[in-house]
């Protein structure tokens, strides 16, 4: 994987699958919540991660 390359949030025909099974108001709800809980969950994550490991492309020089 390349540094342009963004990851999947969710991968591919889940949503599909999910509204299939369960009914699309529950899938709605559901990806409601998955989305709402992505900031929370990144921002455990890095904060769980020693100082200056984590890269920072959005502070990379465009040299």
């Amino acid at each position: 994987m390349t540094d342009d390359q963004d990851l999947p949030v969710l991968a591919d025909g889940l949503f599909q699958e999910l509204t299939e099974d369960a009914g699309e108001a529950v899938a709605g709800l559901f990806m409601e919540e998955y989305f709402r809980m992505l900031p929370v969950r990144a921002a455990k994550i890095f904060k769980g991660c020693p100082a200056g490991t984590l890269s920072r492309p959005w502070k990379h020089s465009s040299a």
